[in-house]
């Protein structure tokens, strides 16, 4: 048992900043292959992006899962020791209780992206809001996620989350808690979700592992010697990350695909947007130019109108300078999360609860003024 009372010494984590630096560097001087054979075998992919956890042996699975199919456990008896190791660590018995374990357990993704909030000065709640240990405890872990921040950047925690949740639900298949046709289906968006966050397996790995210490942290944030315990957990992950990206490694084999469906490339990539849209409980769907989206300019004109679909919440976005021919064009714009445009400009933030009928456009010193508004216009 930890000794509570016993402080680690103020430099104990530095030693692991020092490791993930390290490794970063060695990731950044690989020329990362891109394109190939995952972008038509989304399945192979899936199973890829669970390497770290993949490796990991457990009661009924006394091997290293693979990556060419699911893994199977021998017998009965195997699968009955797989299942009382999940109830047993996780509280897994069945379909259910999987997602909740995965949504309790592997959420540092969403931590980080909370973080971010506060650190880009638009937090995401109050802290007074909180008592006094679930304030202590936010901070604790916003402090310990800062010091990773400048190694993992906007690469954050994702990868480790989609990591460990594939392979968790890679052992709930083995042990027969979920069907091969419901591991598919529920991975598949954790893949695409990859493709489009990382450019390449060497910022997976990185992120990989910088979420391995920041996990081994929370596991242990109420401990004093939690920054001390990282360095261990996170040399067992180094070695695999290691292994998987070395020259013969299958991280290095295969090259990351990209499901881009419109090919285009937008002025924000999606691990730089943040939760920007706080306390908003309405329709999310919007209309934006690629001159905001694409091009990244600010928006210059912008109106509510009544809804188009579902989940529509009326606006639309310009820059001001599109021309009819242009703005006619469906290829010229598309359809987005209000938080993604709030992220291009969120200059647009203070307007956004103004009721349907309303346009708003920006004067020359950058100040939105509003402008009568006709119905049905573009």
């Amino acid at each position: 048992m930890f000794n509570k009372k016993k402080k680690p010494a103020p430099d104990a984590i530095q030693p692991v900043l020092d490791n993930l630096r390290a490794f970063r560097a060695e990731m950044e001087a690989i020329d990362w292959p891109t394109g190939g054979t995952l972008e038509n075998d989304r399945r192979k992919f899936i199973l890829l992006l669970s390497g770290l956890s993949s490796c990991r042996m457990a009661p009924g699975i006394p091997q290293n899962m693979g990556h060419e199919a699911l893994f199977e456990c021998a017998n009965e008896e195997d699968r009955a020791a797989l299942r009382g190791h999940l109830n047993k660590l996780f509280g897994i018995t069945d379909d259910a209780s999987l997602w909740d374990a995965l949504n309790d357990f592997y959420r540092s993704y969403d931590e980080y992206d909370t973080f971010r909030t506060f650190w880009a000065g638009c937090p995401e709640f109050d802290l007074d809001e909180r008592n006094k240990a679930g304030r202590k405890s936010f901070e604790a872990s916003m402090r310990f996620a800062e010091k990773l921040r400048d190694i993992t950047g906007s690469n954050g925690f994702l990868a480790w989350d989609i990591n460990e949740r594939i392979g968790m639900c890679r052992r709930a298949y083995a042990a027969g808690f979920i069907t091969q046709e419901r591991f598919w289906e529920a991975t598949d968006s954790m893949a695409f979700r990859a493709a489009a966050y990382y450019d390449n397996w060497g910022e997976y790995a990185l992120a990989c592992v910088c979420g391995a210490v920041y996990y081994c942290y929370r596991q242990m944030c109420d401990n004093d010697e939690a920054e001390t315990a990282a360095a261990p957990f996170l040399g067992i992950q180094l070695n695999l990350a290691r292994a998987l990206t070395a020259e013969d490694g299958i991280w290095r084999v295969y090259g990351w695909p990209k499901y881009n469906r419109n090919g285009k490339k937008y002025h924000l990539a999606a691990k730089e947007i943040i939760p920007m849209l706080h306390g908003w409980d309405g329709p999310k769907g919007c209309l934006a130019t690629d001159r905001i989206t694409v091009d990244g300019c600010k928006v210059g004109y912008m109106y509510r109108e009544a809804p188009d679909y579902s989940g529509d919440s009326g606006w639309r976005f310009f820059t001001g300078d599109e021309d009819d021919d242009y703005a006619n064009n469906p290829d010229n714009s598309g359809v987005y999360d209000l938080n993604t445009i709030c992220n291009d400009d969120p200059g647009i933030i203070p307007l956004l609860r103004t009721p349907a009928g309303t346009a708003f456009a920006r004067d020359e010193k950058g100040r939105f003024r509003e402008e009568a508004f006709a119905p049905g216009e573009e």
